[in-house]
């Protein structure tokens, strides 16, 4: 099949309609669709599906290709990939909770599902989230096809920039075409009541128990979020939680009541946020550091300056009371100093009660928490540096060596998240994304999506994808010739192994290396009047089963190994006048020994050339009697 000529882009079939019409009739269509908003755009929209009609089949054609070629524009064929492309994602409402939306690890599938065409389905491949009131409200994320293969691609609905839009009459805009592609219902409208919340131990996060009646909890709502629309405790009401996991206990409650609730573990653990300032006092000098606390690079946030001295300190502010910190300290000190944590209590800074340090002062590397667990009205908000907050402060109170000065990345608020415990009188509903106001605002069309046309090929070939490889790595494996069959081949074989020794064998075809070897029923005659002496001078038995389709593989003699005792039958001599043998009496009373790594050799040759040899093919091996001969 003849190589297609590289496929036209729609300004090309535009230009071919322009070739075969007068231009009095597509003209005025032209000025027509350029100056009138909304104007159907026929001839573009036509164009365009020619052309990528024509780009799926160049790159059908070219997936026959191992490899690119002088001519090719197109990727050659490869294995199974999956449609891609790159989301952007708005969030609308309830801006000051955050969002988490999962993707676990070392799986494909996300929380958030995208519904395409003809049920297509695609979803993120990276978790998303949301700090609260996160200045980014926008988020570009990546999503691909459930399923590999072409069919995840959607670059047929692509304008001109490569998206799935709403175009305008002129050009293109951004504005997404939910039509094409939207947020999956995948809260299915779940509700129920009379649901009990239960306080996990061990400060662990809070769990639900539903009624045990219709509408229960269901595992395939895990990674959405639950909203409590009831509830005795007003604290309680209104919540949006994520749905961590879903379990079935089994268990009967009420006894004899025949209902086996189902339980909901949410996450109301402390909520991680950023800070509303974070202040270093050096000596009464206050330096801001509250966008460095946010941000992730690391050794931004000096927790101490580098010789402190009694009375320094950072202080940690936040808009209400909070749990305490979660401190990503990257350069931990070593210095031998004390460090005491304090709160204004609305008159003095007072050591804070109950204060839990997992960073010993700022000496620990890693994430570590400062737990604050005095009550909310221990605290009153001041003004430090300019700014009024709910301060935590570490400050100084004895210096004896100053060592490492402690360093920081990420600092954040422990932000109070917990549910109160009650009942039977919660009512709560499944919420999706949709329901959460994230819209999407932007799409890409998805495309990248590759069927198994290497594989395909390899298959082919009688060559197998390993689990793991690369492309190229079958690309090259389809590609090289196997080293089989031939006479050369099986030298190579023979050689490689022969090779430690500094040593060669060959290989003779018995139809054709044999001169003066006569096959015979019974054996070869090995050599009668008139015949041509044999030039391997090698006796071989030979009958006609193996006449044909057989083959000999010549080795040299080895002798390396271990031999016990003796390693040799002699020497023996013969005594005329007793009419006996004079034989070693060590060599009688002890076993000889053989060439064990000798025989390991000669085994892996025999195996080697048996993997190699063509089908139906036969073979000896015979160690040669004029080279490497043992000593007597």
């Amino acid at each position: 099949m003849a190589d297609p000529e590289q496929p036209l882009d729609s300004a090309g079939y535009l230009q071919i309609l322009r070739n075969v019409t007068p231009p009095d009739y597509y003209e005025p269509l032209f000025e027509a669709e350029a100056a009138a908003l909304g104007a159907p755009r026929i001839f573009q929209m036509q164009a365009r599906a020619q052309a990528k009609f024509a780009a799926h089949i160049y790159r059908a054609i070219e997936a026959r290709y191992f490899r690119t070629h002088s001519t090719s524009t197109a990727s050659p064929s490869s294995t199974w990939q999956f449609a891609r492309a790159e989301v952007t994602l708005k969030r609308t409402t309830a801006l000051h909770d955050p969002r988490f939306v999962d993707a676990p690890a070392g799986g494909p599938v996300g929380a958030m599902i995208l519904r395409g065409p003809s049920g297509r389905l695609y979803t993120n491949e990276e978790s998303i989230s949301w700090s609260a009131n996160d200045p980014a409200v926008s988020k570009i994320v990546t999503f691909r096809c459930t399923v590999p293969g072409v069919v995840g691609n959607l670059d047929f609905y692509a304008d001109d920039q490569g998206l799935i839009s709403l175009e305008a009459a002129v050009g293109s805009n951004d504005a997404p075409d939910l039509s094409i592609v939207d947020h999956e219902n995948l809260s299915g409208g779940f509700t129920g009541r009379q649901a009990s919340i239960i306080a996990s131990a061990a400060f662990g996060p809070s769990i639900l128990r539903d009624s045990g009646r219709a509408d229960q909890f269901s595992g395939a709502h895990t990674g959405l979020y639950l909203e409590i629309i009831d509830a005795t405790n007003p604290a309680n009401l209104g919540r949006f939680l994520r749905i961590l996991e879903v379990t079935s206990p089994g268990v009967e409650l009420p006894f004899g009541s025949g209902l086996y609730p189902n339980s909901m573990t949410v996450d109301d653990l402390p909520a991680l946020e950023p800070l509303k300032a974070a202040k270093a006092d050096d000596g009464g000098v206050f330096t801001d550091y509250t966008a460095e606390a946010e941000s992730q690079a690391i050794d931004d946030v000096p927790l101490l300056p580098a010789v402190p001295v009694v009375n320094d300190a950072f202080y940690f502010g936040y808009v209400e009371p909070f749990l305490g910190l979660a401190i990503a300290i990257t350069t931990p000190s070593d210095g031998d100093y004390t460090i005491v944590w304090e709160a204004w209590d609305g008159a003095f800074w007072t050591a804070f009660p109950g204060i839990v340090d997992a960073s010993g002062g700022f000496k620990v590397v890693g994430e570590s928490r400062i737990e604050a667990f005095a009550p909310a009205w221990f605290w009153a908000p001041t003004a430090v540096d300019g700014v009024n907050a709910y301060w935590l402060r570490a400050r100084v109170t004895a210096v004896t060596l100053a060592g490492v000065q402690p360093l920081a990345a990420r600092v954040r608020a422990l932000r109070p998240n917990r549910l109160t415990p009650e009942l039977d009188s919660v009512s709560w509903a499944v919420r999706d994304w949709r329901d959460l106001g994230i819209v999407i605002t932007r799409i890409e069309a998805f495309a990248g999506g590759r069927d198994n046309d290497l594989g395909a090929l390899a298959e082919e070939r009688g060559v197998s994808v390993k689990d793991g490889e690369s492309d190229e790595s079958l690309r090259q494996r389809v590609q090289e010739l196997a080293d089989v069959v031939t006479p050369a081949a099986i030298r190579r074989a023979v050689d490689r192994q022969l090779a430690p020794y500094g040593l060669k064998g060959w290989s003779v075809d018995m139809q054709l290396g044999l001169t003066g070897l006569f096959a015979n029923v019974d054996f070869a005659n090995y050599f009668e009047a008139g015949d041509l002496y044999p030039t391997d001078k090698q006796k071989i038995l030979d009958t006609d089963s193996i006449s044909y389709g057989w083959f000999l593989v010549f080795v040299p003699y080895l002798a390396d190994g271990e031999f016990g005792a003796f390693a040799d039958d002699g020497p023996v001599i013969w005594l005329e006048p007793l009419q006996t043998f004079l034989a070693s009496a060590a060599d009688l009373a002890f076993l000889d020994g053989f060439p064990v790594s000798a025989n390991g050799t000669y085994q892996a040759i025999w195996e080697q050339v048996n993997a190699i040899r063509a089908f139906g093919v036969g073979f000896s091996i015979l160690r040669h009697a004029d080279q490497n001969v043992p000593p007597c």
